[in-house]
Order: structure tokens, then sequence, then C-alpha cells
């Protein structure tokens, strides 16, 4: 028997709903279909209300409806009409006659109202190991990937789905196991294709595992690393010095030998600061160093200053959230 108040997170609301379970731990069930929940669905202020007190952060509610008739007219709510047939495994049971977009699904249907560029760091999030969060006291937390990049791009190849044609387009420029957000924002810079803003490298991996020969367990001192950004046909490596991680003599040490044992493993090491990553001519001379490790040709006259700014004003926060940018680059 289907609910009253049954109610279907669109998008971005699904997405902040994910959020929200994974900072109190919260389980959501496998995603179905749930194409007859979905067809009665009818939303009304009492059941919105009612959602509200599991989701109190949703400020501006997407909702997704299955026909016109059917969608609420409440204020501060966005309501929009599927307008295509359901996907395999398009929602997610959150109890309590509540439902979402499955992730790979929410996905698709964010690429209708978010930008290019946002789209690309929404997909570094959501197949990584973070989750942006305002109210945690770095402005994300760890978490396990919400989906995985070969579902984005399974469930983008249905072009009967608006927005799957941007999706695809976007998952391009995403690699998956970031693990913080200035791990994203520092691979979106550096492989966005120059007329959107970036530098046009090639995507690097995230979070990669390096594995030490046996012979050479003592000089590296472990069997393995992993590297914020890894090029491995080049074997280099780029390593975000953190305000907040690496920080304090201990922790300096640490680092150096870290660096100094991949320096012996043949790989080059480069270390990218605050206040380049926050400067678009500390940006460019990153970007030269990263391109000369990779034996890439960059041509700086070719990259669209004015989407630049644009693209590093989304990736950190820029003006319209100086408290998110100040928590990224820490």
């Amino acid at each position: 028997m289907v609910l009253p108040m049954t109610i279907f997170f669109d998008g971005i609301s699904a997405l902040d709903c994910y959020r929200v379970m994974s900072l109190s731990r919260a389980s959501v069930g496998a995603p179905k279909r749930y194409a007859r929940e979905f067809a009665a669905s009818s939303p009304d202020e009492a059941s919105l209300k009612a959602a509200r007190k599991s989701f109190p952060s949703l400020a501006l509610p997407r909702l997704l409806v299955s026909e016109p008739s059917k969608r609420c007219r409440i204020r501060d709510v966005k309501c929009r009409v599927l307008g295509s047939p359901i996907p395999n495994g398009a929602f997610v049971s959150l109890g309590c006659g509540l439902y979402a977009c499955s992730p790979s699904f929410a996905f698709v249907r964010s690429a209708v109202e978010l930008d290019f560029a946002e789209l690309v760091l929404l997909g570094y999030e959501i197949t990584g190991s973070y989750r942006l969060n305002s109210n945690s006291e770095q402005g994300f937390f760890s978490s396990l990937p919400l989906v995985t990049h070969s579902a984005l791009l399974s469930i983008s190849s249905q072009g009967y789905l608006f927005g799957a044609n941007k999706a695809r387009n976007a998952l391009r420029f995403v690699s998956s196991g970031s693990a913080s957000p200035m791990e994203t924002v520092l691979a979106t810079l550096l492989s966005m294709p120059k007329a959107k803003g970036g530098y046009g490298l090639p995507l690097p991996q995230l979070n990669a595992t390096i594995e030490v020969p046996k012979g050479d367990w003592r000089v590296a001192y472990g069997r393995q690393f992993r590297c914020d950004l890894l090029w491995s046909e080049a074997n280099l490596c780029v390593e975000y010095d953190s305000d907040m991680f690496h920080t304090g003599s201990q922790k300096i040490a640490h680092d150096a030998r870290r660096r100094n044992a991949l320096a012996s493993l043949g790989f080059t090491v480069i270390t990218a600061t605050k206040s380049q990553v926050a400067s678009i001519p500390g940006l460019d001379q990153l970007a030269s160093q990263v391109a000369k490790g990779i034996g890439v040709r960059l041509r700086m006259e070719r990259v669209n200053r004015k989407a630049q700014r644009a693209l590093l004003d989304c990736a950190v926060g820029g003006s319209r959230s100086p408290r998110r940018a100040s928590l990224i680059l820490q």
C-alpha cells in the first residue's frame, strides 16, 4: 500500500539527502524502479512538512513527479515532471514514504540545472570518498563512494534521459577516487579543457597505489604509497600540502621522508600549496611544472582566463561562499 505522504527527491536534493545520511552513518536500500509508488506520488504541504523533519537542511527542495497534474505549487519548492521512461534502479527508498533518485540517476538529473564545471565537481565528489557538508568542521567528511564512474557512464548513455548528454560529456573530465575537495579542485583545474578554464592536461589518477618492489622495501620504508594525483606513465605525483593535515614537526618530517622515498623509486613529486591554488599565477606555475613532468607542451595563451576565474570561483567557493573556500583550501 502506498503511503499518502510519498515524496520523490530529485537530483541535487537527492544527493543532499545522501550527504546527511552518510554523515549520520544511516544506510539506504538498493536502487529499484519503484514505478507504482512514483506514479502515485503527488506531494503536498503536509507531506513536505513531514519530509523536512527528516531532512531539515533541504532549503530549496527539488521534487520529481510522473505527470504535470501531480506537480505541487508550494513556495520555495521546485517540482519537475520526469518526462521520460523510468530507468532501472532509478530510485532509493529512504523510509517513511520518502524516496530519492539513485546516486547515478541524481547525477544525470542534476545536469539539468548545474553548469558544466559544477557537474564535473559533483562527479568527483560522488565517485570519491568524501561528502561536502558546511556543518562539519572541515567543510566535508570522509565517506564511501556513492557510485562508480562506470555506473555514471552507463546511465548517461541512455540518451532519452534529460541531462544525459551533458552528464556524459562532464564525465570525460572526472577521475574517481578523490579523498578531499582540494584533490578535486587540483585535478579539475589541471585537466579541464582550456576553453573552459583548465589547462587541458591528461586526467590524473587520484589516490592511486604505487607498489614498491620487494628489493626496495627498506629504501622506501614500506610496501606501497598512495599519491594525491598521479600520472603513472610519467612517474609524476602532485601532493597537496594542507594547512590542516601537514603541519607540526613530526608530520613535516614524515612528508619529507615520504617524498625522498618516492624520489628513490624514480618518481618526481610536485608539492601544491594553498597560495598556489588560490591564485592564477600560482596555478600557471603548477600547471607548467606538471606539463613538463609528463612531457606535454602547454600553451598558456590558449587558456580562457575569464572561464578560468569562473572555474576557480566555482571550485573553491569564491566570493559566494568565503567560509567554504577557506575550509576547502585548508
